[in-house]
């Protein structure tokens, strides 16, 4: 069964889309919004797909595309005026953009079993595992 639970404060939108029979797919996207003018978009063809957008703040734009088989992905966004961008092709990808600041961007590109996080901070960009022990509790639930 296609789960879409969808949280949204005044001057926000989401949109999620699912190609396919809904029950054979088994895909799930959460999209939690808090400010104003932020978007956030999920598309998801295949099956077992988890995708998850928070954005806390204002001026915010997200968007996702997963097209394989169970997939997770996650974007995290604090602050204002930020943007990322991940996108997930193939099998097994976990993939994370964490945003803390203002004005920051942000594009994520998996192919197959990659297993990268992205997060920013006014302090500058890093790129890491999503397994590194700094990242779990930010993670939580996207294993």
């Amino acid at each position: 069964m296609k789960a879409i639970r969808t949280f949204l404060t005044a001057g926000a939108f989401a949109v999620a889309l699912g190609a396919g029979s809904a029950w054979a797919q088994a895909n799930d996207v959460t999209i939690g919004q808090r400010g104003e003018n932020n978007g956030a978009g999920v598309a998801q063809t295949g099956r077992a797909n988890d995708a998850r957008i928070v954005q806390v703040g204002n001026d915010h734009l997200a968007t996702m595309r997963q097209n394989g088989a169970r997939n997770r992905g996650f974007i995290r966004q604090y602050g204002r005026g930020s943007t990322a961008a991940l996108t997930q092709n193939g099998d097994d990808n976990r993939g994370a953009i964490i945003q803390f600041g203002n004005n920051q961007n942000a594009e994520l590109v998996q192919n197959g079993r990659s297993d990268v996080a992205i997060v920013q901070t006014p302090e500058g960009t890093r790129e890491m595992s999503t397994n590194n022990i700094l990242l779990r509790p930010i993670l939580r639930g996207v294993r």
